[in-house]
């Protein structure tokens, strides 16, 4: 059952009914810009995690940026999906992202799942067909993270607690690095040999999905802004590639904190267009008043999604 109506350009793009056992050079890129609407803490260890990169093709000034990394990305969207599936009782009690996945329910067969039995038992595993990488902020890291220190009050809320009868200093004084709001990243999702009802369920998740990285109940609020859905016979583009390309593309009196969405989404749909005019591949792009239908319609199918569980509940598995 067809769900889409807005999608016709990128129809060639979708996998078949059965599951892709093969791969068959379908690629849909969505690409973003995703903006933090808080302050927000992008760290694997201590510290925001940055990378040096040159800013441009043409401006090779090499400065570090703030890396919104995969990890910190597909989980949080991961989460949200299958929030969805349980809720309309599609994900069963076997499937656990920390124990046992089972290998037959639409976030496994999207986003992969690893082996974790062995033997008869063993599901085996599958790879994702949500291609990710890093995600890198438009602006140097200079220009959007601050350092701020913290401590942690007593229950007298002061830095005195009392042990034994005795007032004794707390000494819980600790810093926090984070991004500021309203900081930009440019990041590419492709899903590979994908079937429309999994297109909706990733392109939900991603508009679904509102925090993200760490001390998410507090601070984490991000837009996810979809610039372009571009469906291709190869992967043409790379987060890194648009960031640096849009950077050049940015006058001098336009790389200041705050970034005006209006701005970036303008010049980075021309950036979009100009690489697939030049990729090596076939290429349907929708942007514009086009993508805009297409995201209405997606969000109208969430909000009476009994045909898309119906079509989540049905999808053919690799087994089936």
């Amino acid at each position: 059952m067809k769900l889409l109506s807005t999608a016709q350009k990128i129809d060639a793009f979708f996998h078949p009914e059965e599951f892709p056992s093969s791969p068959t050079a379908r690629f849909i890129h969505i690409v973003l810009s995703r903006k933090s609407d808080s302050e927000l803490v992008l760290r694997t260890d201590e510290g925001i995690t940055k990378e040096m990169t040159r800013m441009g093709y043409k401006d090779v000034e090499t400065k570090p940026r703030v890396v919104f990394t995969k990890r910190k990305a597909v989980a949080p969207e991961r989460r949200t999906g299958r929030e969805f599936l349980r809720f309309y009782g599609i994900l069963g009690d076997d499937c656990s992202i920390n124990a046992s996945m089972c290998g037959k329910c639409p976030d496994c067969l999207i986003y992969g799942y690893a082996a974790a039995e062995s033997g008869e038992k063993s599901k085996g595993s599958l790879k994702s067909r949500v291609l990710t990488e890093d995600g890198y902020s438009i602006l140097p890291a200079s220009e959007i993270t601050e350092l701020r220190t913290f401590n942690a009050l007593s229950e007298l809320e002061t830095m005195v607690e009392f042990k034994d009868g005795k007032p004794e200093m707390r000494e819980s004084l600790g810093a926090v690095e984070y991004v500021k709001p309203e900081a930009h990243f440019v990041d590419v999702e492709t899903l590979r040999d994908i079937r429309e009802p999994e297109f909706i369920y990733v392109l939900g998740n991603i508009l679904r999905t509102t925090r993200y990285g760490a001390m998410s109940s507090r601070i984490g609020k991000v837009s996810n802004i979809v610039v372009a859905i571009v469906g291709a016979e190869a992967e043409i583009f790379s987060s890194l590639q648009l960031t640096k390309l849009l950077w050049d593309n940015l006058s001098v009196n336009e790389r200041t904190h705050p970034l005006k969405d209006d701005v970036l989404t303008e010049k980075l749909t021309e950036i979009i267009e100009d690489v697939c005019k030049k990729a090596p591949s076939r290429t349907e792009l929708i942007v514009g008043d086009e993508l805009n239908k297409l995201l209405d319609e997606t969000k109208e199918i969430y909000q009476n999604p009994k045909d898309l569980v119906e079509a989540l509940r049905n999808l053919k598995g690799i087994f089936a």
